[in-house]
């Protein structure tokens, strides 16, 4: 008998959880700031618990999946789907929202379809996670606030439960105003309500429409757009998009991904204090860190970025050197830790051909043109070797940023002037691209300095020289403008040195845009333009140049007023 009781009792348990229902969701959040974007896809399953009473149940909402990617700035992917694709995903302090999502499954209670979260357990909840995680202090608040903040937003996103149609009387209205929004009722019936909603003021647009179950609230699809612009100082208008997309799917199946991952990854960032404090890493607890999620996270491109990021703070750079030297370099494609590697030296070709297509442009760009030129500068040959393969073996991108240095190259070893202006017309010749990417200004010009040592100085020639350098500086949406502009300064003085001796007035017009294109404010001192003067062996600034010649021709008020006016 007691057997058969007991068996009964679990028949009944198992009959009521069957009848417990289960829902699963999509949703898809957009959202962008000036420059700044953002896309996450939650990957939801609610679950009614139990019945509290005949209208209240207890829910859980449980993140299964996600995947996000943010723009500007630092860009940033991560997907539990693949984690092998994520970049950067921690370095923004979201992601520890996005990971107790992922971790804690959320609880609530609806009752006649509105939603009541218990704010105090959530919040302490969270806290206590947090604490767990040992998130700073000076972040900690702001965390707790914003996973508090998101989640309960997220939780009500799944439910329609404005008052306009709660209200089974005023719904049949085609048209209701309330707090601002106007509803309009497109479909009702017993089992679905559709309907759109406007609203507008001066600083907001909100449009939306939904479809959802009129017992439950609940959202069977649904889209909602919100624009929110204001001023800022100096008159700017700036706007900010938000989108929130939701619909029913089926259940989300992916690979689990373990809890010691997410513990891993929280504890080895930025926002945690887990392994040092104030910046700066402990040592006992760093290697204890690696003993541990070593073993299993090896080939994680996450764990390798934070083990070496921590073995830099360290303060032995040999055992970060040693370190970086082992790990492939797809682990670290897109870190710094990347260039790092590509600039320590020695690199085999076949690992050399492997790291290049996994530069940035910016990497690409500072690699060639403020790392290995200066080894090709004294014609090193592994590092023209380098040089010849990027230029040569692989695509557009890596053609345009390493060609105008490999034709310098090949004109540093000749003694032919001809060949050397073939060179020149050659470099010359390019497209804007590779003189924006490829830095082509320095390479004219240190091919023209190469043709004056040669008594082969032709001020057309750099005349040409300035007509393809200014339109880059002119155009203020070119992020390299100012190093255009300190290559104008210099070509403008090498004129002036070509310039016969009976032009006096075109040389001091030639040092006077010298004078002009120099650099007026530290933003304009480009720092890249520092490798150009190095090898250009040119000055930052040229005014002193063009007022002490000025004073020996007893004419410096005058020109100082055109200066002035032209600056």
């Amino acid at each position: 008998m007691k057997y058969l009781l007991i068996l009964i009792g679990l028949c009944t348990q198992i009959c009521i959880a069957q009848k417990m229902a289960t829902f699963h969701f999509v949703v898809n959040q957009n959202s962008s700031f000036n420059t700044i974007s953002s896309k996450k896809t939650y990957y939801i399953t609610l679950q009614q618990l139990k019945k509290l009473s005949k209208n209240n149940n207890l829910m859980e909402l449980k993140v299964d999946g996600l995947d996000m990617e943010g723009k500007g700035g630092v860009d940033r992917t991560f997907s539990t789907g693949d984690l092998g694709q994520g970049k950067n995903f921690m370095s923004s302090a979201s992601a520890i929202t996005d990971i107790y999502a992922l971790k804690k499954p959320l609880q609530f209670t609806v009752n006649r379809g509105m939603v009541n979260i218990d704010s105090l357990k959530w919040k302490d909840e969270i806290k206590q996670q947090l604490t767990d995680w040992a998130i700073k202090e000076d972040v900690m608040a702001n965390i707790s606030a914003n996973t508090f903040s998101e989640l309960s937003n997220l939780v009500h996103s799944l439910y329609f439960s404005e008052p306009p149609v709660l209200g089974g009387k005023t719904a049949n209205d085609a048209n209701i105003t309330k707090d601002g929004v106007t509803y309009h009722i497109l479909k009702r019936n017993k089992s679905m309500v559709s309907l759109n909603y406007t609203k507008a003021d001066s600083t907001s647009i909100l449009e939306g429409n939904a479809s959802f179950d009129p017992k439950t609230n609940l959202v069977d699809i649904g889209n909602r757009n919100v624009i929110y612009s204001f001023l800022v100082e100096g008159g700017q208008r700036i706007k900010n998009y938000n989108n929130l997309a939701i619909q029913r799917s089926d259940k989300y199946c992916s690979k689990a991904i373990e809890d010691d991952y997410y513990e891993m990854i929280v504890n080895g960032s930025y926002w945690s204090s887990a392994l040092g404090q104030q910046d700066k890493t402990d040592s006992l607890k760093l290697f204890q860190y690696i003993e541990l999620y070593e073993p299993k996270y090896a080939k994680n491109s996450e764990y390798v970025t934070t083990k070496l990021r921590h073995l830099q703070n360290f303060g032995d750079y040999k055992i970060y050197e040693k370190a970086l030297k082992s790990i492939s370099p797809n682990l670290i494609a897109h870190t710094y830790h990347l260039s790092n590697k590509l600039s320590s030296g020695n690199i085999p070709i076949d690992e050399f051909r492997q790291i290049i297509p996994l530069l940035d442009d910016g990497q690409l760009y500072s690699y060639l043109q403020q790392t290995l030129s200066q080894h090709v500068l004294h014609l090193d040959t592994l590092s023209l070797q380098y040089l010849q393969i990027v230029a040569n073996q692989f695509g557009e991108r890596e053609r345009i940023a390493a060609s105008p240095m490999y034709l310098w190259t090949t004109a540093m070893q000749t003694e032919h002037v001809d060949t050397l202006k073939r060179i020149q017309q050659e470099i010359l010749n390019m497209e804007r691209p590779y003189w924006d990417q490829g830095n082509a200004g320095r390479y004219a010009l240190l091919v023209q300095q190469l043709l004056s040592k040669k008594g082969a100085s032709d001020v057309q020639k750099i005349q040409y020289i300035i007509d393809k350098i200014r339109p880059l500086y002119e155009d203020e949406t070119d992020k390299k403008r100012f190093l255009q502009k300190a290559h104008l300064a210099y070509a403008h003085y090498l004129a002036y040195e070509a310039t016969p001796v009976d032009q006096e007035e075109q040389a001091l017009s030639y040092l006077e845009k010298a004078a002009y294109y120099s650099p007026k404010s530290g933003t304009e001192k480009a720092y890249g333009s520092f490798y150009d003067r190095v090898f250009l062996k040119s000055k930052e600034n040229y005014s002193e140049d063009y007022f002490k010649l000025l004073s020996k021709r007893g004419k410096m008020m005058s020109h100082c007023k055109v200066i002035s006016k032209n600056s």
